[in-house]
């Protein structure tokens, strides 16, 4: 079958890609309602149930995407969505890692501001409606964990499990054929960010996942290897999973995570040239020297 799919050109592909997203949602809105018939009504208040259909709903609306679109219109899977595991792209992974713990208080600065957006009614009730419900959802995963099973669990359903999804999608197809139809890699990255952040459906996190946006695309661009991204993806999402559990079922932690920590001006400026500075020799100059760039333009 790929080849009568061989020649479409990057739009056909996107517009292919989409496509398959919606095919996606229908199958997710199927076992919704599979679920509610063989469940009730109430079978969300289940939150182990709705843990496990987070992850197959995930998976199907970006997983199951992604690799179609590869399949249809590529050659190797593992070329196509740059699923290459050598021993180099752990280096590359621990200094990504890096860049992303330097530039998280300047991301925290950018989401306080981003949270004092005051928008003309009634998208001001509206949306802040949209990210109350979206942040009661996370609770519902998050608080209570009686025991380090059920964080174990919740790092599955609220990072690991976005983390390898949203890559493949995003990154992986998305941003892949954004290359190759745009041929600038900087402006194809600006938009699929702008995609990812805005897919979410938070205006006041727009900002924020924009930027963390950024930080994943240029990893993948520049590493070559979709697993140095979706760690540090990854690893975002963890540091909230264990936060909550450190927080309200130990107290370990005296922070709480629901509220930004407040950082010295001149401490966030210097992480995060710090951060540039590192993202830069390690990825731009040691890639152009090596050339280890993904995604090249055809």
């Amino acid at each position: 079958m790929r080849h009568l799919f061989r020649n479409t050109k990057p739009f056909g592909q996107i517009v292919a890609l989409f496509l398959f997203l919606l095919a996606g949602f229908v199958l997710v809105a199927l076992l919704s309602i599979v679920l509610t018939f063989a469940l009730g009504a109430d079978w969300l208040q289940d939150t182990n149930v709705a843990r496990c259909t987070q992850i197959v709903s995930q998976s199907l609306m970006f997983v199951f995407p992604a690799i179609l679109w590869a399949y249809c219109f590529g050659d190797k899977l593992s070329n196509d969505l740059q699923l290459h595991c050598r021993n180099r792209y752990w280096v590359m992974a621990l200094m990504a890692l890096l860049c992303y713990l330097l530039a998280v208080p300047f991301v925290n600065a950018v989401t306080n501001w981003n949270q004092s957006w005051t928008l003309p009614q009634p998208f001001e009730d509206m949306f802040r409606q949209i990210t109350e419900q979206s942040e009661r959802v996370l609770r519902q995963f998050l608080v209570p964990t009686e025991n380090v099973g059920m964080l174990l669990f919740n790092l599955l359903v609220i990072a690991v499990t976005p983390a390898v999804c949203e890559e493949f999608f995003f990154r992986g197809a998305l941003q892949t054929i954004m290359v190759r139809w745009l041929r600038n890699p900087h402006v194809a990255i600006l938009i699929t960010s702008f995609v990812f952040s805005a897919f979410h459906g938070d205006i006041y996190g727009l900002l924020p996942r924009f930027l963390l946006g950024l930080l994943l695309g240029y990893l993948y661009y520049y590493s070559g290897s979709i697993w140095v991204n979706a760690l540090v993806h990854f690893v975002n999402n963890a540091i909230a999973v264990v936060c909550y559990y450190l927080y309200y079922e130990h107290n370990v932690v005296a922070a709480n995570p629901d509220v930004q920590t407040s950082i010295a001006g001149w401490i966030v400026v210097l992480a995060m040239l710090a951060a540039v500075a590192l993202f830069y020799y390690f990825f731009v100059l040691k890639c152009k020297k090596s050339e280890c760039k993904g995604n090249e333009i055809e």
